[in-house]
């Protein structure tokens, strides 16, 4: 049994995560720690406050002392670990998903999550139930911090030449989706010396004005106000803040990998290193990469393997395609606050607007869906064996799905960690040539899933 998906534990609530499951998920770590000192934070789902505080009735109960952070976003809970000298640390989230989910984000003492080592590790004490438990004299801890936020802020401040943003005096129109950001966001962008406009920065766990998720379809209603009021630009955040979509001063929705192409080309600029991202990510990563004469590392599909890779070959960036941003100077996690700090950072130098700064960059059309099947691993091993079917096939990469690379072009067939579907991502530098690509391989597809009943 698995306990850890593609990115922590994720269930639905009073299914999976019952106070019993959650108390469990608190005394395994207090056992994997052997009592050490644990930091704990939330997001505003409406199940959040009983998983928290479930995790710390187990954490308490092995031993370990517990700093409660409130309600704060991921990477703030991420750079506390760090700041308070913490064993570790977990988050209570389920980031994008719907609010009838929540999850768990265990992390490491260096503020990064498990490695897949450490998952296993921690899977097999939950598992086999053999939990540490104290006596009563021996319980551990609960303390308040208060100051979260305050340290978060201040720290991403360190790394962004404050002064030169705040003479821009900038226009933010800033969506929190009713999430975490609303702790953090607003007041970091004052900080900045921006003028915030906010939306939906009351925390609410029902996600009222829209779906966590910051993809186009769910914000409509913000692009309608970008368009009324004209701001310099426009951030969305998902529900635990982790990550930060764009739009420009044009209304423009910015997928995740244009943002990714700016910063990363930036970075290269500042440094030449090693850029790492994941096998999802768009080509025009690849070519800002080479164009920048820097190395490019690719990874699976998954914020862990990035960060731990970005860790072990030093590298400078770690870009991906979501709107999750890993900053190595700030910390090995991905972190919306800290990519928001920095593109302001680019656009208070570049003396360019972000619509012009994103029309320097390699343009590609993507288009990406998935389809649902119970057989999603026989499903990938059988596209593999077809591909041979595919002309004009330039080089393959399948580390983690297949990703198959043309003259014009490129596509991903990938499985799903968390869900019953396989994702198909397809990309050219022309709209119709994109399109093609994508028919012909979710025609593939789905000829293989009606033929194996």
């Amino acid at each position: 049994m698995k306990l850890f998906g593609t990115n922590g534990i994720r269930g639905v609530v009073n299914e999976l995560f019952t106070t019993e499951f959650a108390s469990q998920i608190g005394l395994t770590l207090a056992t994997y720690t052997n009592g050490g000192l644990i930091v704990v934070a939330q997001d505003p789902r409406t199940s959040s406050g009983f998983i928290k505080h479930s995790i710390i009735a187990g954490l308490i109960s092995g031993g370990c002392d517990v700093y409660n952070l409130h309600m704060v976003p991921t990477p703030a809970l991420q750079y506390g670990v760090k700041h308070y000298g913490a064993d570790a640390g977990i988050m209570v989230t389920a980031s994008h998903n719907p609010p009838e989910y929540n999850g768990a984000k265990v992390i490491s003492k260096d503020g990064t999550e498990l490695s897949r080592t450490e998952e296993e590790r921690f899977e097999n004490i939950f598992f086999s139930k053999d939990f540490r438990r104290v006596s009563w004299k021996d319980f551990g801890t609960l303390t308040s911090i208060d100051n979260a936020p305050k340290v978060y802020i201040d720290a991403i401040l360190k790394h962004v030449d404050v002064a030169a943003i705040r003479k821009k005096h900038f226009t933010v129109l800033l969506d929190c989706s009713n999430g975490a950001a609303s702790c953090t966001t607003p007041y970091l962008l004052d900080k900045l010396g921006c003028r915030v406009i906010s939306l939906n920065a009351h925390p609410d766990g029902l996600f009222p004005a829209h779906p966590s998720e910051p993809k186009r379809d769910n914000l409509k209603e913000t692009l309608e106000i970008a368009k009324a009021i004209s701001p310099d630009l426009t951030i969305a955040h998902d529900g635990d803040a982790d990550r930060a979509i764009f739009i420009d001063d044009k209304t423009n929705y910015l997928f995740g990998d244009q943002i990714a192409a700016l910063v990363t080309r930036e970075k290269l600029k500042e440094k030449k290193g090693t850029v790492v991202t994941a096998i999802n990510s768009s080509q025009a990563i690849e070519d800002v990469v080479r164009e920048g004469q820097g190395t490019l590392v690719l990874t699976k599909v998954s914020p862990i393997e990035m960060a731990r890779k970005l860790k072990e070959v030093r590298g400078i960036i770690a870009p991906e395609e979501t709107g999750g941003i890993i900053f190595p100077e700030h910390q090995y996690c991905r972190d919306g606050g800290m990519t928001i700090a920095y593109v302001l950072g680019i656009l208070a130098k570049s003396e360019k607007s972000l619509s012009e700064l994103i029309d320097e960059l390699p343009r590609y059309y993507i288009i990406k869906d998935s389809i649902k099947t119970k057989n999603k691993e026989e499903l990938e091993r059988r596209f593999r064996e077809e591909l041979h079917k595919i002309e004009g096939i330039e080089r393959i990469i399948d580390i983690d799905g297949v990703r198959v690379y043309l003259k014009d072009g490129n596509f991903l067939v990938r499985k799903s960690g968390t869900e019953d579907i396989v994702r198909i991502f397809a990309e050219s530098r022309s709209r119709e040539r994109a399109s093609e690509i994508f028919q012909m391989v979710k025609g593939m597809v789905e000829r293989m899933i009606e033929s194996s009943g």
